[in-house]
């Protein structure tokens, strides 16, 4: 069943979760064509399980101008209902979306593919949805988050285009049926971004002394790295030295190195920069806990259900985070702690009650690799997106 995955930058570091699951389908007999309309800069490349040079990256302006036209002589109005639509909604991302649909409705076209799927709302669900109008192909998408709350211009009409809409939490689907009139519930496939348990070593039982802790993501607001900072010093207040290493690159790096020097940190609290994945799954089992502080940050943004939390269980490691949008659904009582974001004290109380423990914090480590094993597993979840496939392109024929 050849399907067509539409990708903002491929492959991306931060969104291995899509490689990842391009993966899985692969080996599950799919065969998925990517189409990148753009390519990540090199610090922030990430693996890549498709050959590059089978990656259909954005052409230059003469070749998108012949496909645009090609497909405007021969379906003028569908054509124009994809620039009309973008002109109503005000959107210029989907302008520029209805511009590249061309192209790759010339190219999946050419190889045969049965549906388009993107990853993200804004402009591959911008561009797969006038791919699908051009071909008559079904067209899906996964919403993540981000793509929620910020660029959304337009989201209603695209979600009311999609033959389904995949998202990754159920506080996802909530927002989206509260925030697009025209979708229902039952227009909305639940897939978890799923992990490969296999891939990650449960950590050794042993404690360090003094105790490490991990967190990982990019370097920006939502995350609340800040807090974490402020909470290992808090601890250090308490007479309970931590290291605590923090895994990632973003603009908030230099305003977070500030943070740790006033707040006489240095020997404790270190700024490791970005990890490959397969790096920081070698890394991980060393550590005695995870914890993640998000928030919603100034401009609504916020996380969904972040991977890296699965990864972190899947390493046996106790979580202690926030109780913000689909965390909850993950973090259960019985594998981790969670705490209001924002609050720099809870989250300290969390990480002593956790790191005195540790008979507590170890069996909240195996609870976690099973929890993940069973409810957010790669396999498991990227067989149900094939399904999804399968039906909707058998629906088609």
């Amino acid at each position: 069943m050849p399907v067509a995955y539409v990708l903002y930058r491929y492959p991306q570091l931060s969104e291995t979760f899509v490689d990842n699951e391009i993966a899985e389908l692969t080996s599950l007999g799919v065969t998925v064509s990517v189409w990148s309309l753009g390519r990540p800069a090199p610090e922030l490349a990430g693996p890549a399980s498709i050959p590059l040079d089978a990656v259909h990256y954005l052409p230059a302006r003469d070749e998108l101008l012949r496909s645009f036209a090609w497909w405007a002589v021969r379906h003028p109005w569908r054509t124009l209902g994809n620039v009309a639509l973008a002109v109503r909604c005000r959107s210029l991302t989907m302008l520029k979306g209805a511009w590249w649909a061309g192209w790759i409705a010339s190219g999946v076209v050419a190889q045969g593919a049965r549906l388009v799927h993107a990853h993200f709302a804004y402009e591959p669900a911008c561009t797969a949805v006038p791919v699908g109008r051009l071909t008559g192909l079904p067209v899906t998408f996964t919403v993540h988050a981000r793509d929620i709350y910020l660029r959304n211009r337009g989201l209603d009409q695209r979600v009311a285009a999609a033959a389904r809409v995949v998202t990754v939490c159920e506080y996802n689907a909530a927002q989206l049926t509260q925030r697009c009139p025209s979708l229902s519930r039952d227009r909305i496939e639940l897939v978890y971004c799923g992990v490969d348990p296999d891939t990650f070593t449960p950590r050794a039982h042993t404690r360090h002394d003094p105790p490490r802790l991990l967190s990982v993501g990019r370097l920006v607001e939502k995350k609340g790295f800040d807090d974490v900072v402020r909470a290992v010093g808090e601890l250090r207040r308490r007479g309970l030295p931590v290291r605590c290493d923090l895994i990632g690159s973003g603009p908030l790096a230099s305003s977070l190195q500030e943070l740790i020097a006033v707040e006489g940190l240095v020997d404790s609290v270190q700024l490791l920069g970005s990890r490959t994945p397969a790096q920081l799954a070698e890394t991980m089992p060393t550590y005695d806990a995870f914890v993640l502080a998000c928030r919603i940050d100034a401009e609504g943004d916020r996380d969904s259900m972040p991977v890296v939390l699965k990864e972190a269980m899947s390493c046996g490691l106790p979580v202690v985070a926030t109780a913000v949008a689909g965390i909850p659904e993950l973090v259960t009582d019985d594998v981790g702690v969670l705490v209001a974001p924002q609050n720099p004290r809870a989250l300290a109380d969390a990480l002593e009650g956790v790191l005195r423990d540790a008979v507590a914090a170890e069996e909240m480590g195996r609870r976690g690799r099973e929890r993940v094993e069973e409810h957010f597993n790669l396999h498991v979840e990227s067989a149900r997106l094939a399904e999804l496939f399968d039906r909707l392109t058998v629906a088609d024929r």
